[in-house]
């Protein structure tokens, strides 16, 4: 075998690779197998053909076009290994030469991963926050124990603050509804602040079946662009009104929530969880801190556009992901935000190549500290996973596959950097 390398632009390299008949001989027979299981040859049943009778009565050449992907699968890899090539993605074959008797030769272009560069990532500094935990904190976390277990009364008078009630409305914007400004039966407690500012108000002292309209302005920082600041004119209706009657906080309350004995250690276990949910997002706040600061260390040649496109499908998919968890689908989701899957790629481009940056900055950390993750530390953390899934047999299906395991590997891999990463941000502070 032959190889030729001719290094594109934008990290791309073309190999042409030349291989000889002789190579080629187990790949020619397989194809004739194959054949054989198609093509009716009298006196043979399916499959049993010799390949000397296929090649009589197909010709040499439409079994070297059957053979050419095995050919290519056969050659390739070995190429690539030769060269010491890293690529991205899948490489795109054109057939050169193509005839019986003669040498095979083809073409293969495909994108390499980009050269990395990393600058003093061993004395990486950046802050962590101290995490404070205080009593209002706790409080708030009581408060929101207490109308879990609020007992709910219908009642005829009219709605007051912290009452929960049921409105139709509808917001229009130029005497035009806005998309996704109705709702029906829609529950609000007055006061919690989950309407427009303004909203809530205007509901407090209306009885059931009251109507009424008012004006009501968004505010200047509203997410979507086209209502911020915008003067709207609200319609609503006054549904079935509740009073809530929360629970006292007492040691009774306390041994209902947790089994707890008294309310001090209720107490105590809230402001504990508390303590340990603000340190487990400081801990991935300051990863990702780490991570933004390697990657500013790093050069990193242009990006190959089929990697780009791929993180861009990442991306997609876990949005996807986190829309059906939330109970919508993918259509009306972009139908509510009024942009399609071209228009989100075209916005998300540049986040992509963020992110495939801190990527590669974080594989070549992989690549300078030698770190690795063995087969058996792969196969240990799949075993945890299964047996945290193993009544659902679809994603135990889906662990089992290979794609699962190497984007287990990755993960553990990258974990480990961040590790090291921490280490050395540690020892560079004493």
């Amino acid at each position: 075998m032959q190889i030729a390398r001719q290094d594109l632009e934008k990290s791309q390299t073309e190999l042409t690779v030349t291989v000889e008949p002789t190579e080629i001989q187990d790949a020619l027979e397989k194809a004739a197998n194959k054949l054989s299981e198609t093509i009716q040859i009298p006196g043979f049943r399916g499959g049993r053909a010799p390949y000397e009778v296929m090649k009589r009565a197909v010709g040499e050449a439409r079994l070297l076009e059957e053979a050419f992907q095995g050919i290519v699968l056969a050659t390739l890899p070995r190429a690539i290994e030769r060269e010491k090539l890293e690529i991205a993605g899948a490489p795109q074959i054109d057939p050169i030469k193509l005839a019986p008797g003669n040498p095979i030769v083809y073409k293969a272009r495909m994108s390499l991963l980009p050269r990395v560069t990393i600058k003093n990532y061993q004395s990486l500094t950046v802050d962590r926050q101290a995490v404070a935990i205080s009593d209002d904190d706790v409080e708030k976390t009581i408060q929101q124990l207490r109308r879990l277990r609020a007992k709910e009364t219908l009642v005829t008078r009219s709605a007051q603050k912290d009452d929960r009630v049921e409105i139709d409305f509808t917001i229009s914007l130029g005497n035009v509804p806005i998309d996704g400004g109705a709702g029906k039966k829609h529950p609000v407690v007055l006061g919690s602040g989950q309407l427009i500012v303004g909203f809530e108000e205007r509901l407090i002292g209306m009885k059931t079946g009251e109507e009424q309209t008012f004006d009501l302005t968004f505010p200047e920082d509203y997410h979507a662009k086209n209502l911020a600041g915008r003067a709207t004119q609200v319609a609503a209706k006054m549904g079935n009104i509740y009073e809530i009657e929360l629970p006292e906080v007492n040691d009774e309350f306390a041994k209902a929530v947790g089994q707890f004995q008294s309310v001090e250690e209720l107490k105590k276990q809230v402001r504990e969880n508390i303590q340990q949910e603000r340190e487990l997002r400081e801990d991935q706040r300051y990863e990702g801190a780490l991570v933004e600061a390697l990657t500013k260390t790093a050069t990193i040649e242009d990006l190959p556009e089929n990697l780009v496109e791929s993180e861009l499908d990442k991306m997609f998919h876990e949005l996807e992901a986190d829309v059906a968890r939330r109970g919508m689908s993918m259509e009306d989701y972009l139908q509510n935000i009024k942009k399609s899957r071209e228009d989100l790629h075209k916005e998300w481009r540049e986040r992509a190549g963020e992110r495939l940056k801190m990527a590669l900055a974080v594989r070549q950390v992989s690549i300078e500290e030698n770190i690795d993750v063995s087969e058996e530390e792969v196969e240990s953390e799949l075993a945890k996973i299964r047996a945290s899934v193993q009544q659902d047999p679809e994603i135990l299906k889906q662990i089992g596959s290979s794609a699962y395991r190497d984007y287990t590997r990755n993960v553990m891999k990258n974990q480990k950097v961040i590790k090291r990463l921490k280490e050395f941000a540690s020892s560079e502070k004493k």
